[in-house]
């Protein structure tokens, strides 16, 4: 029932970044706590249970759970809406509306930052992820929605007001 205008778009951009960075700290948490091959994959379907994944997950791989196929689902499925590509790519489109919606322009330094996060996880693929250091790549994605915030914050929200006066 709430209009989709720049409010809707603020909701929108915030609870993205919000499940991008949620999403991705639980993956890293998984495979830092968890070895690689666990016997018992009780700990890999809680994950997906966590991210309300488990069904999604099913339908795409059945099944086998597989630590690889777990990280590929939830950080670059582009279809699945708690995946970290999904809301990257949710985020740069919500502020790519809030720069049209507020007359400035799109090519900020929030819609940029996004921009590349989506870029980077279209782009990604599971086993470079995996095999390099997924901790520094998932941490990385971390460090990326909190620069979005607060460039985000720095652009629309605690900007000075003589910038918003018409000259």
């Amino acid at each position: 029932t709430m209009g989709h205008g720049e409010g809707w778009q603020f909701l929108r951009a915030g609870r993205f970044i919000d499940r991008a960075a949620a999403t991705a700290a639980l993956v890293d948490l998984q495979f830092r706590d968890a070895p690689r091959l666990p016997a018992n994959h009780v700990e890999w379907v809680g994950l997906l249970r966590s991210c309300a994944a488990f069904e999604a997950y099913c339908r795409c791989y059945t099944a086998d759970v597989r630590p690889d196929r777990v990280a590929d689902f939830l950080l670059l499925n582009a279809e699945f809406p708690r995946s970290v590509r999904f809301a990257a790519a949710r985020v740069e489109s919500a502020l790519r509306a809030i720069a049209q919606l507020t007359g400035r322009g799109a090519g900020g330094r929030a819609e940029r930052l996004a921009g590349r996060l989506h870029a980077s996880l279209d782009y990604g693929q599971v086993d470079e992820i995996l095999g390099e250091d997924p901790h520094a790549y998932l941490e990385n994605i971390g460090r990326y929605c909190a620069q979005i915030h607060d460039a985000a914050q720095v652009s629309y929200i605690s900007y000075p007001i003589e910038t918003a006066l018409p000259a």
